[in-house]
């Protein structure tokens, strides 16, 4: 029961914290942000395998700022940029995160498409400073809670 508990409130924890945990099957969570610049009706991309293959992710154009996240097994991706226009993305820019490691910061400078390499992480990301330390105050606090009950 101790240890469902404690599962149960690290998840919490970094549910909490914006974490981006692993998911099933090696799969990573990757948190994506794009920051609109103008235009951004003509914005559009899409994440492929290095190594070929279907894209896993696909998105746009849009209408303003939007967020959210994918599952990437870790390994090397390309991002395929498009701008239906033809002259670059005109300050939109396009941000990966995995945990709290930025892997992609990137723009479409000029041009109707472009490619960006970027490599996804294994889950072995580590945690922010200030959440580390709390989970090993959490695990010490359980350890004496054992010991003073024993």
């Amino acid at each position: 029961m101790q240890s469902l508990f404690r599962a149960a409130m690290l998840s919490a924890l970094i549910g909490a914290a914006g974490i981006a945990a692993p998911s099933t099957a090696g799969a990573v969570s990757v948190s994506y942000t794009g920051i609109p610049g103008i235009f951004v009706n003509e914005v559009s991309y899409e994440v492929v395998p290095a190594a070929g293959g279907a894209a896993i992710f696909a998105e746009g154009p849009f209408i303003s700022i939007h967020s959210g996240s994918f599952e990437a097994a870790p390994g090397d991706y390309i991002l395929n940029m498009f701008d239906t226009f033809g002259d670059g993305w005109n300050g939109y820019r396009l941000l990966f995160t995995v945990g709290t490691l930025e892997i992609l910061n990137t723009t479409l400078a000029t041009g109707s498409s472009g490619t960006q390499n970027f490599t996804v992480p294994g889950s072995d990301v580590p945690l922010p400073a200030p959440l580390a330390l709390l989970l090993a105050g959490l695990a010490a606090l359980g350890w004496r809670a054992r010991r003073t009950a024993g």
